[in-house]
């Protein structure tokens, strides 16, 4: 609608501007004014399409220019190729050494970083802390064989147990008390 407008816009300007052209020549241009608005819209029409196919040309030469400048480095853009101008150091560069030990080893460093942001939280934490816990402060067993154990309430939260379950120690426990403590959290007991 917009595009439809502004041509009619156009078309109107270039109307007035042919009238004033020919103001002394009116009833000459009243008789052919349907085939002159058909030429204006024809003029229009073609205007628009060789600016729409000279973007299309320009697009496409970018494009190759920055191929082209990617691979010679030369020309950065396509006004620069056409105009001839390149960029040159103010003083003529000097052979030198590059070192990229420092760029190795920061490039490591980024990636172990992001290979531990991405484990971290695949890790449970708690039950790791309570493992290492259990390895250094591990309980001593009694000797003797002949340890009672209380079927009737859980070792854990000393209520009767729901779904009772006994570990290798031989003392009962609730199935959700034991999942919790699987889990890594603290719970105090055996």
């Amino acid at each position: 609608l917009d595009a439809t407008q502004l041509d009619y816009e156009i078309i109107n300007i270039l109307r007035s501007q042919l009238r004033r052209a020919f103001q002394f020549f009116e009833a000459m241009l009243s008789k052919i004014e349907p085939e002159l608005n058909a030429l204006l819209r024809l003029l229009v029409w073609k205007i628009w399409r060789f600016l729409y196919v000279g973007e299309k040309i320009l697009q496409f030469a970018s494009m190759i220019n920055f191929l082209v400048f990617l691979q010679k480095g030369r020309y950065q853009s396509l006004l620069e190729r056409l105009l001839g101008i390149h960029h040159v150091f103010e003083q003529r560069q000097s052979l030198r050494q590059v070192s990229f030990e420092f760029m190795t080893r920061e490039l490591l460093w980024h990636g172990f970083a992001e290979f531990l942001f991405f484990l971290l939280p695949l890790i449970n934490v708690h039950k790791l802390k309570n493992l290492i816990m259990r390895q250094f402060t591990r309980p001593a067993l009694p000797s003797s064989p002949n340890v009672k154990v209380a079927f009737h309430q859980c070792s854990i939260c000393s209520e009767p147990p729901t779904a009772p379950h006994q570990g290798a120690c031989e003392h009962v426990f609730c199935y959700y008390c034991i999942k919790v403590s699987c889990y890594g959290y603290r719970i105090t007991g055996c």
